[in-house]
């Protein structure tokens, strides 16, 4: 059985690289109603540091780690990232310099 004590140890170990500020557990998990089809619920806090290579990399080390978790829980993860307000300006001014330097002809 999946507990929180395992899925505290993988996140802690994806998200330590980066500039994740807080991991929160949510959902059927945090509340201790789990059963077998449940997903595991995931929320990160970030800071500006944070750009969206890194996001993408914590995904990845996540799906990677939560593949060898799945032989004792083969449920998906589920991902969710709010950033700081700051954080949230610099990818959306990042986001439109990228689409900007897009022509489509």
């Amino acid at each position: 059985m999946l507990t929180i004590e395992h899925i505290a140890e993988v996140l802690k170990s994806a998200v330590v690289p980066y500039d994740v500020r807080a991991v929160y557990l949510f959902g059927s998990f945090a509340r201790g109603e789990a059963g077998p089809q449940s997903d595991v619920d995931v929320r990160l806090e970030c800071d500006l540091e944070i750009d969206y290579a890194d996001l993408l990399d914590i995904q990845e080390s996540l799906g990677g780690t939560w593949a060898v978790l799945s032989r004792w829980w083969p449920t998906p993860l589920s991902l969710c990232v709010r950033l700081s307000e700051s954080a949230c300006s610099v990818m959306r001014r990042c986001s439109i310099q990228q689409l900007s330097a897009i022509s489509i002809s």
